[in-house]
C-alpha cells in the first residue's frame, strides 16, 4: 500500500475533469459505475491456471467530441489475478489495483431513448497489492511492477431519462505489459458494469 497516496492524486485529478466549470462543462456525463470480472494472466510464464471471479466499480466523466464521438476518462479499482489447480493443490493470486482508462466512445445516434455504443482505448493500472493465497498468504508485492498498461474493447448502451442515464457496458481488457519485473506475466479481464449518470 506504499503507492496509495500517488494513486489518490492521480484519481482526485480525474474526478476532476470530470467536474463542470463554464461552458467547458457543458453536455458533460458524470457517474458511476460497478460490476463483475473475470479475471486471468497471460504470458509464457503462466500455467496451470484459470479464470477468477472478482468485483470492479468506480467513477467516470464522458466529454462529447461530436455527435458520434466522446472521451471518457474512468477511475475504477479493480480486481484481477488467476486460480491455479495442480493435482490436489489450489492456489489463487489476487491483484488489486487502481485502473485509469481512457476510453473513445463511438456512439450509435437513433430515435430511441437506447443508445449502443462501442468503446476502445488504453488503460494504465495502478498496483495496490499483489499476494498468492493457498493457506498462506505470499506477498508478491515486492517484485512486483508498480504500474500496468493494456488496451480496452468493449461495447455499451444507455438508457437515456432527460439528462441522466443508466448505462451498461461489457469489456475486455488485455495488459501490453508484465506485472512481475523478470517473468512474464499479464492481465487480462472481461467485466460486466452496470453505472448512472448526470449530465451538466
Amino acid at each position: 500500500m506504499r503507492k496509495a497516496p500517488r494513486v489518490i492524486a492521480i484519481v482526485l485529478g480525474f474526478l476532476a475533469l470530470g467536474a463542470p466549470s463554464g461552458s467547458f462543462g457543458a453536455g458533460i456525463l458524470v457517474g458511476v459505475k460497478g460490476g463483475a470480472t473475470l479475471a486471468n494472466l497471460t504470458g509464457e510464464d503462466v500455467f496451470n491456471n484459470s479464470m477468477s471471479p472478482g468485483a470492479t466499480g468506480g467513477a467516470f466523466a464522458r466529454y462529447p467530441l461530436s455527435d458520434m464521438f466522446s472521451l471518457q476518462p474512468e477511475v475504477l479499482f479493480a480486481m484481477k489475478g488467476a486460480e491455479y489447480k495442480v493435482g490436489d493443490i489450489e492456489a489463487e493470486q489476487k491483484i488489486d489495483c487502481i485502473d485509469v482508462p481512457v476510453l473513445v466512445r463511438l456512439i450509435w445516434k437513433n430515435e430511441s431513448q437506447f443508445e449502443p455504443s462501442l468503446l476502445v482505448g488504453p488503460v494504465v493500472g495502478f498496483l495496490l497489492d499483489n499476494e498468492i493465497t493457498d493457506g498462506q498468504e505470499i506477498d508478491l508485492e515486492d517484485g512486483s511492477k508498480s504500474t500496468d498498461f493494456g488496451l480496452i474493447v468493449g461495447a455499451g448502451l444507455d438508457y437515456k431519462l432527460g439528462n441522466d442515464a443508466v448505462l451498461l457496458d461489457v469489456r475486455y481488457e488485455r495488459g501490453l505489459t508484465s506485472w512481475l519485473e523478470d517473468l512474464d506475466v499479464k492481465n487480462s479481464a472481461v467485466s460486466i458494469m452496470i453505472g448512472y449518470g448526470k449530465k451538466f
